[in-house]
């Protein structure tokens, strides 16, 4: 026998839909938060605290990312710090020649379908001046920019 139950919610004016077979139950309704026995809806639907720890599972791999840019930040500073001792003067290394030393066939591939597919113009305009621009600061912005927006979250104690 299905039976099926409306419920108020009051806190935000809406309602539940609550499906239940003797066996299985199935909620429907939007929740923002989360709504429990006392509506008498069944065991238990994801409230604010389990929305919350499911989107810090899927912001690990931004996270992870965001360090990695920065310790890439960290060794290409190094590097810099390194070559101005031996050389005697300082001079920071430009993003488009560090990716030319890494994989030159990529940086050629990427200016040739720029170039031909989209626009000269967006090649000679804005990924020449962005590639000139010290690598250290190329992996330092996206690095703190994504370390920061995927960092986890501090829990509020009330009591």
């Amino acid at each position: 026998m299905l039976t099926l139950l409306v419920y108020p919610v009051p806190r935000n004016q809406m309602f539940a839909v609550f499906l239940c077979d003797g066996k299985h139950s199935v909620l429907y309704g939007p929740f923002t938060t989360g709504v429990k026995n006392r509506y008498g809806i069944g065991n238990y639907i994801e409230t604010e605290k389990f929305e919350a720890e499911k989107a810090e599972k899927s912001m690990w791999f931004f996270r992870v990312l965001g360090w990695l840019l920065l310790f890439a930040c960290l060794a290409v500073l190094v590097g810099d710090g390194v070559s101005a001792l031996q050389t005697g003067s300082l001079r920071f290394v430009a993003g488009g020649e560090l990716w030319y030393r890494l994989d030159a066939g990529s940086l050629n591939l990427l200016q040739a379908l720029i170039e031909r597919y989209v626009s000269p113009w967006l090649w000679d305009k804005v990924f020449v001046p962005g590639l000139l621009l010290p690598a250290f600061l190329l992996l330092l912005a996206p690095g703190l920019l994504l370390s920061f927006l995927a960092r986890r979250k501090r829990r509020q104690k009330f009591f």
